[in-house]
């Protein structure tokens, strides 16, 4: 559930992108150029046109309606890409009802709405995966400054490791590296959580433990996260 800000704490503004921005406005177009671009140059043209006009207008209303700016793209997160979607749904909505209100989608093939969606929700996500993989790679070049980062083993994989996981991706800065993980459940074994190996059940701890020391890494920690249930605890 999503708490308010208290009003004393909210701001009202509302932020645009200028890359949601862009995207917003030659959706439309680029929907029409993919699906036949020779009705640019027929009769139907005016049509297009009234549809890009309006999808632009749509566009960045929802935008503005959504606040998807006030989100930090290279943070994007799995309820950001849920509003992209139906952001992008509520562009192609009011788009298509102003084209209806105007030439009953006459001029418009009908596939133009769906392709149109699918632009919009595609691009913008894209955008935040581009954001994403730039703050990665930032985060590597500084990480290669630590010159003896703490090596972890980690036991459990499951809703608490993976939350260890995320956080030391995003707050270490190479300060700690994660070795690998070790889970009892056999379906598990060479399968990964977040990008992180499976290695072996728990009790081949102590082997895995002498393994990696043969190949020069001294395991320096080892943390537990287990389960009760549906609670994840230390």
């Amino acid at each position: 559930m999503q708490l308010y800000l208290p009003t004393s704490r909210e701001d009202g503004r509302r932020r645009v992108e200028f890359f949601d921005l862009l995207t917003a406005l030659f959706a439309g177009p680029l929907a029409f150029f993919l699906r036949d671009p020779a009705i640019l140059n027929d009769d139907r043209f005016y049509g297009a046109i009234w549809y890009c006009a309006i999808s632009a207008i749509a566009g960045v209303l929802m935008l503005l309606a959504f606040d998807l700016g006030r989100g930090l793209a290279r943070y994007a997160s799995l309820r950001d890409a849920f509003a992209i979607a139906q952001m992008s749904l509520a562009a192609v909505a009011l788009t298509s009802a102003g084209i209806f209100t105007f030439t009953r989608l006459n001029d418009v093939p009908r596939s133009i709405p769906v392709i149109h969606f699918m632009i919009l929700t595609s691009v913008l996500l894209a955008g935040r995966a581009w954001a994403i993989m730039r703050r990665e790679r930032r985060y590597r070049r500084r990480s290669r400054t630590v010159a003896n980062p703490e090596q972890v083993l980690v036991i459990g994989a499951n809703r608490l490791a993976g939350f260890y996981l995320r956080m030391v991706d995003t707050l270490s800065r190479g300060r700690t590296n994660i070795v690998a993980l070790l889970d009892a459940n056999p379906r598990y074994v060479g399968r990964s959580l977040y990008g992180h190996h499976v290695l072996a059940p728990p009790g081949d701890l102590e082997r895995v433990v002498t393994e990696y020391a043969v190949h020069g890494v001294k395991i320096d920690r080892v943390i537990i996260a287990a389960n009760r249930g549906d609670d994840a605890r230390w």
